[in-house]
């Protein structure tokens, strides 16, 4: 008996001893699928070190915005991480939460990272990885200042590691209003460019040399004014991370701003626009508008994920015997739950609204009509013994599965990985702004996400990358 009581306390105290980390590594922001969270059991039986290498190797940008936000949610929702198969032991700096947090802040996203470290991490304990993002955190949503009073707490516990020793430097010179000697950051050539060099500057435009910086390097550049916009010009290669820089330093040019906040409703840094008063006005006028504007109207809706009204519905398919490409998009708007109330289209009304597309919307046609192709059919696959397709070398690094990740992520559905198979997903869909034909391979990699988010039974996000697609189809056709 004396033993049954003892084993709530045993339970209590193992879970005080476990670092914060592995303690929380599951917490997330959102649980409900409403909200756009992931099942809590997404990583059931996966292997961690595939996880592990997968969420490290994500991509910080991407070609949509839908698959932005897709991220976000999958690294922000709540998971029951006792699921996941430890073949590696879940070590302070590779756990969960960590690699989130991580994550994160590569995609610019750092209120969202700031909020799930302050709810998870009282003190980071002897995690130098969560202690350092902590840090940055703290650097990024509250100022140099305010870190350098969490340094001098945390500092101490790590004194072998390069990065303590340069922010030491750094809040000793900022406390002392002293620059520090040229001689104390002979391993950091931009720190030591920073404190010694009053004149010195990196050109917004050097977009290679800022993607090399760490996160701590870019923080000072901006909290130091050092961040040059002259001749200021933004690309889709702009890494979310600077975006979010930019759009936090008050010096940024005002005539590039809405640029600026273009590529960041893009990046999911800022949400969409909401409707314009052309628009509300059109919204509560339905009878009088025309084809031109109620499209507009639709397609901005979708963007905000908004449903479409009965009277638009109806309003649409009115026009529909002289736009009958309006069939074929009530038909996908049906499919992808986006009206308030279901409207049936005749299979001969949707074949003459297929027909109506000219050749150069053929692709993003074919993307969304792959929807009313393919059923999900990830449920009904038996599990099976799993190969893994990541392994360890005997000194612990990671090596990379054998073929392409389109074989892998074949074998990932087969066994119902959700979770290593959404990761694949998303790893596919890098931006490549550099490539030839940008806007084709931009295709390829839409249709290539849409039909796996499908077939792996994640019906929800392919709804929501195809409501992005089918406004891009409404604005350009």
């Amino acid at each position: 008996m004396m033993l049954l009581r003892s084993i709530p306390f045993l339970c209590l105290f193992l879970l005080l001893a476990m670092p914060t980390a592995l303690a929380n590594e599951g917490a997330g922001l959102i649980r409900s699928d409403l909200n756009g969270a992931f099942p809590k059991a997404l990583w059931r039986d996966q292997y961690r070190s595939e996880i592990n290498y997968l969420l490290k190797k994500l991509p910080a940008n991407a070609d949509s915005r839908s698959i932005q936000v897709i991220k976000r949610n999958m690294l922000i929702s709540l998971y029951d991480t006792s699921l996941i198969k430890n073949d590696i032991e879940p070590n302070n700096g590779e756990d969960l939460l960590t690699l989130r947090l991580k994550k994160l802040m590569q995609m610019g996203l750092w209120e969202d990272a700031f909020r799930l470290y302050t709810i998870t991490t009282e003190d980071p304990g002897e995690n130098n990885q969560l202690a350092q993002t902590g840090l940055l955190l703290i650097l990024l949503q509250k100022g140099l200042p305010t870190a350098c009073l969490e340094e001098k707490v945390l500092a101490p516990r790590f004194p072998e590691s390069a990065f303590w020793l340069q922010m030491d430097i750094i809040c000793d010179a900022e406390i002392s209003g002293e620059n520090p000697l040229s001689t104390q950051f002979t391993d950091n050539s931009v720190l030591q460019a920073l404190y010694s060099e009053p004149d010195f500057k990196l050109s917004a435009n050097d977009i290679e040399a800022l993607d090399k910086l760490s996160d701590l390097e870019i923080a000072l550049l901006s909290a130091k004014k050092r961040i040059d916009y002259e001749g200021i010009q933004l690309s889709n290669k702009t890494e979310p991370r600077l975006t979010k820089t930019f759009l936090s330093d008050a010096r940024f040019p005002s005539n590039h701003r809405e640029s600026l906040e273009k590529l960041a409703i893009k990046q999911a840094l800022l949400p969409e626009s909401p409707l314009s008063d052309t628009l509300q006005n059109n919204e509560k006028s339905i009878p009088s508008l025309s084809q031109e504007q109620l499209i507009s109207l639709i397609s901005t809706k979708l963007r905000l994920g908004n449903k479409i009204t009965k009277e638009e519905t109806q309003k649409l398919a009115s026009f529909a015997p002289e736009n009958p490409q309006n069939y074929f998009y009530i038909q996908i708007l049906n499919k992808i739950n986006a009206l308030e109330e279901e409207y049936p289209v005749l299979e001969d009304d949707y074949n003459a609204g297929l027909a109506a597309f000219t050749p150069k919307n053929v692709k993003k046609v074919n993307l969304l009509k792959s929807l009313l192709d393919k059923p999900s059919e990830f449920s009904n696959n038996p599990a099976e013994v799993y190969e893994k397709q990541i392994s360890l070398t005997p000194d612990g690094h990671y090596v990379m599965p054998t073929g392409d990740l389109t074989d892998w992520l074949k074998k990932t559905k087969k066994h119902q990985f959700v979770g290593l198979s959404l990761l694949i997903i998303l790893s596919n869909n890098e931006v490549d702004a550099s490539a030839k034909n940008s806007g084709d391979i931009q295709e390829e990699k839409a249709l290539n996400v849409l039909k796996s988010l499908s077939t792996v039974g994640l019906i929800d996000q392919a709804h929501q990358v195809a409501r992005e697609e089918l406004a891009n189809l409404m604005d350009i056709n």
